[in-house]
């Protein structure tokens, strides 16, 4: 149960991230589809030592820093394990946190959140490398996710790329990944759009690998990045699977 005192809930809702008793949407970590959650259990597990919190009618509560909920996906009947954070406007407790609205906000997933919609078209490695930035941004690592999604478009160009791009992205010169996105637009493998795309992914990435407190990587930048690789994901990897699918006949035409 949460304390008395911190009876007025602050609720946020995001699709895109794992779900938690604060907001109960989101992809299931188990199935993989977005889905709604119910919260069928929950233990406070971590207290801030030698603070108690009063209460309106004289008695004392031990304040919870964190929180285990179980969670049940609407669409699978699956269970999922959530560790949680206190948040207070908007601010974790740990870090000094003292009053305001409060959420409780996922940290750690059990499933860890994954890439479980992808098509089987992609390569499982670069399924896996989009997974781990997709955990990063589950639980706030906004830095080291858009450095997993920079490494998932080297994973796309050396898998998609010209002999050429591949050449440039093993190469030890400078800016060798914007020089293998231009070969791969030269050589139609990405349209002007794409290879823009593809840009932004490498630029966000590297605000996310070097240390720059003026310039820090949002939640924002993180969903966008990881749209973006979604889209070249679709376009060099699911449509070609499906259109030489139904060339050869696997598929019925709608």
């Amino acid at each position: 149960m949460t304390p008395r005192h911190l009876a007025q809930p602050h609720t946020e809702r995001d699709p895109t991230t794992p779900p938690d008793s604060t907001d109960p949407t989101g992809p299931c970590p188990r199935c993989g589809l977005p889905s709604t959650f119910e919260v069928t259990g929950r233990a406070e597990v971590t207290f801030r030592e030698g603070i108690w919190a009063a209460n309106r009618d004289g008695t004392n509560d031990r304040l919870p820093s964190e929180m285990v909920s179980v969670l049940e996906c609407r669409a699978c009947r699956q269970r999922v394990v959530v560790v949680e954070e206190l948040y207070l406007d908007g601010k974790p407790l740990r870090l000094g946190a003292t009053s305001g609205a409060y959420s409780w906000r996922g940290i750690h997933w059990w499933p860890m959140p994954a890439a479980a919609t992808l098509d089987a078209s992609v390569p499982a490695e670069l399924r896996e490398a989009f997974a781990e930035g997709l955990r990063c941004q589950g639980v706030r690592a906004y830095h080291a996710a858009v450095v997993m999604y920079r490494r998932t478009l080297e994973g796309i160009i050396d898998a998609r790329g010209s002999a050429q791009a591949k050449a440039i992205l093993s190469s030890r010169g400078p800016a060798k990944i914007a020089k293998a996105i231009k070969q791969m637009s030269a050589d139609g493998d990405l349209t002007k759009d794409l290879g823009e795309w593809a840009d932004d992914v490498r630029d966000g990435g590297n605000d996310g690998g070097h240390w720059d407190p003026l310039s820090p990587v949002t939640e924002g930048d993180a969903i966008a990045l990881s749209g973006l690789i979604g889209g070249l994901f679709e376009y060099l990897f699911v449509v070609p699977a499906k259109l030489s699918a139904r060339r050869q006949g696997t598929t019925q035409a709608p």
